[in-house]
């Protein structure tokens, strides 16, 4: 038997569309939270994005030990790994093992006009591990008005912060943005410095509905670390045993293990020597 047949050329393309969606209000099948710009001034201040969500549902964000840029959010108790954040629909997630560090988006909350905050598996259409929900933050120039805002802070720990704001409002299709934070502190918690620089730039190009151009510039910063709390019992012995019988009790062997310090205390930190070239840092 002979089979004779021949292949005609055929030609296809390949495309991939990636969709960062935000939830509409009585459209969209999932729980969430807008925080809008106008709450933000109230609620976020000068600390990190995560605090301005701390009174949102099934959302716990909180400062850690008080460092600057340190924060981190949970959301119907999974932690940040298994949270998408995302800044105007792009994850931001580290690639290896999905945490996020706030201190390197230090000053987008000055530049953000919208926080949306979705609790449980995600509605976004975006590969990534969402299964405690999403946080998205937009920083959409087109929302801000015309005019030039100057901002500056003063608070314990010699924290002083200026914020210098300039926005077009929309010139026919195009919008800027641009927002400048200077950012020093010695910090209420010993050696919770922050020393810090934030830059953003934003162009909107209004194409149609569906297209957006924008544009980010760098923010360097440095600060001092206070990775987690400490025991109760470095700040006050009394007061952990005065919890321990409250909660079914305290251990005293634990007691020996911790000298009384006062609230300030910061053991993630320690001097270093100017005649030794190796690391001495982690």
């Amino acid at each position: 038997m002979q089979l004779n047949f021949s292949l005609k050329d055929y030609q296809f393309s390949l495309s991939v569309t990636v969709i960062a969606d935000r939830a509409k209000e009585r459209e969209t099948p999932a729980a969430f939270t807008t925080i809008e710009k106008k709450d933000m001034e109230v609620l976020l201040g000068s600390e990190d994005i995560p605090m301005a969500l701390h009174t949102t549902p099934s959302v716990y964000a909180t400062m850690q030990g008080g460092g600057a840029g340190d924060g981190r959010v949970n959301v119907r108790g999974f932690n940040q790994r298994n949270v998408s954040i995302m800044i105007n629909g792009v994850p931001v997630n580290d690639l290896e093992w999905g945490w996020v560090y706030w201190s390197n988006w230090d000053g987008v909350g000055d530049a953000t006009s919208s926080i949306q905050a979705q609790r449980g598996l995600s509605a976004v259409n975006l590969a990534t591990p969402s299964i405690g929900g999403t946080m998205n933050i937009i920083s959409d120039p087109t929302s801000q008005k015309f005019g030039v805002k100057l901002k500056q802070k003063f608070e314990s720990g010699s924290f002083f912060k200026s914020t210098l704001q300039a926005s077009s409002g929309m010139i026919g299709d195009w919008a800027f943005n641009a927002v400048a934070v200077r950012k020093t502190g010695s910090g209420i918690i010993n050696k919770t410095w922050t020393d810090a620089w934030a830059y953003y730039f934003g162009a909107s190009w209004n194409i149609n509905t569906k297209n957006r151009l924008e544009l980010y510039a760098i923010a360097p910063q440095r600060h001092g670390q206070n990775s987690y709390r400490q025991n109760i019992g470095f700040y006050s012995k009394q007061l952990a045993k005065d919890f321990g019988k409250e909660l079914n009790g305290y251990d005293p062997a634990a007691m020996t293990k911790f000298f009384e310090v006062d609230r300030k205390y910061n053991e993630n930190w320690s001097k270093v020597s100017s005649t030794y070239t190796g690391q001495q840092w982690f």
